[in-house]
């Protein structure tokens, strides 16, 4: 879910490149709806470790802490947000 730096080669041929793809676009639409739903489906516990950890990129103990759980419990918790997600998003089957 986070950028990751060994993307940018990615983003930078899409974005040279003069040609838009109208299928590739709404498949990433409907991906981007389905993950959204699928997110905002989630207790809300879940969906807020997935927000620190993926959406803002903090890192496992500030996420901790912010939360007022111990690292460990922090992590269990975004383990289960993943798994969650994934079941969702109907992966891994």
């Amino acid at each position: 879910m986070r950028w990751r730096p060994d993307q940018s080669d990615q983003f930078g041929e899409a974005l040279a490149s003069p040609r838009i793809d109208a299928n590739r676009v709404d498949a990433d639409e409907g991906a981007h709806a389905r993950t959204w739903a699928a997110l905002q489906s989630l207790p809300g516990r879940f969906r807020k470790i997935l927000l620190l950890r993926e959406v803002e990129g903090l890192a496992m103990g500030e996420v901790a802490r912010r939360l007022g759980l111990s690292r460990v419990a922090a992590e269990r918790r975004w383990v289960r947000a993943v798994v969650l997600m994934s079941e969702r998003l109907g992966e891994g089957e």
